[in-house]
């Protein structure tokens, strides 16, 4: 079968092609470009033995010639070189066992004068490098961006959300409930016992971020810019959501104070010496339980929740006994999902201080603290603006406008290192 047919076959055939047959249409065209090989050295023999000189042939018949002679030179024949009157340097080159190469012969037959050895006669091949055809080559990008994504607010479903109609909303709590005393006699008067009140305001902020791009990024970019742009904003609200329950402090450049830093927080310290969260133990943790029963009562301790960094959460999984065995979790365990009773929370957010009197550990229920929601998380596209019309810009602008406060502080605790 010819290769004209192999293929016309192949068009006809349906489904997927079978890698053999491909195969086999490989091996057809091989054996059709042989047949035409030797047609064409039949015809250039003709040729040498009907004229002379060899060279009183057209150019096309020369160009042929030189073709074939070269295709000779690379199948090192020397007998099909001798007869186009191609001449090696040295007899020795085509001795059994010997590499034969090109820069070591020079051509007869219209190429006389000019040897394989001056590269730069026969030019510079073009290949996929930096210098020659790199740019030709064409290069595949996958269509979508990769990254890791942050991690997602774990605060934002477990404080408590209060919807704020007004910039600045006032909140009223017990600061103090009424008790009872015992009556000597009959004549005896009553104690007066009143609840005591306190307010407090809860007051928002506008929290923002934008960027500018060009309206020909957006079309010719790989993914969907917008949708990204979209998906990053969210993400570093909820990491910002996090920051200002947690960890911001006005004592810095922050408006509020989070559950690290609110002064009004239970604070226990680990013993001297314990200067860093790798000197924690569960002995500790305890503590903070007593401090938040001992200020507000047992009923504080309802729906508390540890909050800490995976690192310190993976100190506590380390500790041993006495024995060697580890207390909290067996390596071929599953993790459990308390430590003394309490759910626990892992958060970037938290820090994992070395040195130094700082805190890294809370506990607490985190619907005693409060989220005002002004304006939730508003992304907005600016299109018609001078910058669009002159240089193409588009503008993404997220926003959001929102509050936090300790709604009962006393109902926190924080674990601290030791200063020295």
């Amino acid at each position: 079968m010819d290769a004209k047919s192999e293929i016309k076959r192949l068009r006809e055939m349906s489904g997927k092609i079978d890698p053999d047959d491909l195969w086999d249409v490989m091996d057809s065209l091989a054996d059709e470009n042989e047949r035409l090989n030797r047609l064409t050295q039949e015809i250039l023999e003709k040729s040498i033995k009907e004229k002379d000189p060899p060279f009183s042939a057209d150019q096309r018949d020369k160009d042929r010639r030189i073709t074939a002679m070269l295709k000779a030179a690379l199948r090192k024949n020397r007998d099909e070189l001798q007869e186009y009157g191609f001449r090696p340097v040295s007899d020795t080159l085509f001795a059994e066992g010997k590499e034969v190469e090109l820069d070591n012969l020079s051509f007869g037959l219209g190429v006389r004068g000019m040897r394989g050895s001056e590269k730069s006669a026969l030019g510079t091949a073009l290949m996929g490098d930096a210098v020659t055809g790199s740019y030709l080559i064409p290069e595949m990008w996958f269509d979508e961006i990769l990254r890791v994504a942050v991690q997602s607010s774990q605060m934002m479903s477990k404080v408590l959300r209060i919807d704020m109609r007004q910039r600045t909303i006032n909140m009223a709590g017990i600061a103090s409930t009424p008790s009872f005393t015992e009556v000597a006699d009959e004549s005896t008067a009553k104690t007066e016992s009143a609840p005591t009140f306190d307010t407090g305001a809860l007051s928002c902020k506008t929290f923002a971020a934008w960027l500018a791009v060009t309206e020909e990024m957006l079309e010719d970019s790989i993914g969907n810019l917008g949708q990204l742009f979209t998906d990053l904003y969210g993400e570093a609200w909820g990491q910002m959501f996090d920051y200002q329950v947690l960890k911001a402090n006005s004592g810095g450049s922050d408006t509020f104070d989070g559950m690290l830093y609110n002064s009004s927080v239970n604070d226990v310290t680990m013993d001297a010496g314990d200067t860093s969260y790798q000197n924690a133990d569960f002995d500790d943790l305890v503590e903070m339980e007593n401090a938040i029963s001992d200020a507000v009562g047992e009923n504080g301790l309802n729906g508390a929740y540890w909050i800490m960094a995976r690192r310190v959460f993976n100190h506590l999984k380390t500790l041993k006994d006495d024995n060697g065995n580890y207390i909290y979790q067996k390596p071929e365990g599953t993790v459990p999902g308390n430590i003394w009773g309490h759910p626990y929370i892992i958060s970037d957010q938290m820090p994992k201080p070395e040195t130094g009197s700082l805190p890294f550990l809370i506990l607490g229920n985190p619907k005693y603290w409060l989220y005002g929601d002004r304006v939730g998380l508003q992304i907005r596209v600016f299109d018609q603006t001078a910058q669009t019309m002159q240089y193409d810009e588009i503008f993404f602008r997220a926003r959001v406008r929102a509050a936090f406060k300790a709604g009962r502080p006393a109902a926190f605790a924080r674990l601290n290192t030791a200063g020295s």
